[in-house]
């Protein structure tokens, strides 16, 4: 029998193979080594997104117009067990690979930004491996509101001279983010409540 001699990454066709019973692959020979990938990323999965008033606080329900503006967000560590470098966390914006921190738990009241500003918001965090994986955020969307409803245009003006025992008031009442509540609107006279259709 005959020797052939080929080079690695050398495409088998190019090779004279002469002699004995050869069985030929086209391709080419490579040789490949790697080291472990990357953990998946479901291995990472954060659980238990919640929000309180503060870290002995009140809970916050998500979707929920409420009227705290530096919320306390805390959540379950990942069930997988891997190590951990810590964990990124964005408002409105999505969390990077830079670890902020190590603790299960983030004070909007310790946050440079400050506090949060009237309207929706979103509060975001992932897990971090110990190797830059970062694993799917989870999120929380909290809604802020901590501006009163205001009394617009009153029908008829203030001080205004009436010739009815049953005058009509009117009144156009506003709000910008959670709206008004029928249950929390109340008219008076002389300090007696009078009925209101809203």
């Amino acid at each position: 029998s005959s020797k052939q001699k080929l080079s690695v990454g050398s495409p088998f066709a190019t090779g004279l193979l002469t002699g004995g019973p050869f069985r030929l692959h086209s391709g080419f020979m490579a040789s490949v080594s790697s080291g472990p990938g990357p953990p998946p990323t479901e291995l990472l999965e954060i659980t238990g997104l919640s929000a309180k008033t503060g870290p002995f606080g009140q809970p916050i329900l998500p979707q929920t117009w409420q009227q705290d503006t530096d919320p306390f967000f805390y959540w379950q560590p990942p069930a997988s067990g891997l190590p951990l470098a810590g964990y990124s966390v964005g408002i409105d914006v999505d969390p990077d690979t830079t670890v902020d921190t190590t603790a299960t738990s983030w004070d909007v009241a310790l946050d440079p930004l400050g506090p949060l500003t009237d309207g929706p918001h979103t509060f975001k965090v992932q897990a971090i491996g110990v190797s830059g994986t970062p694993g799917e955020p989870a999120s929380f969307a909290i809604w802020v509101d901590t501006t009163p409803a205001t009394i617009g245009t009153v029908s008829p003006p203030p001080g205004a001279m009436l010739n009815s025992l049953t005058p009509t008031v009117t009144a156009a009442l506003t709000d910008a983010h959670s709206g008004i509540a029928v249950s929390g609107l109340a008219v008076t006279i002389n300090g007696s409540t009078a009925p209101v259709t809203f």
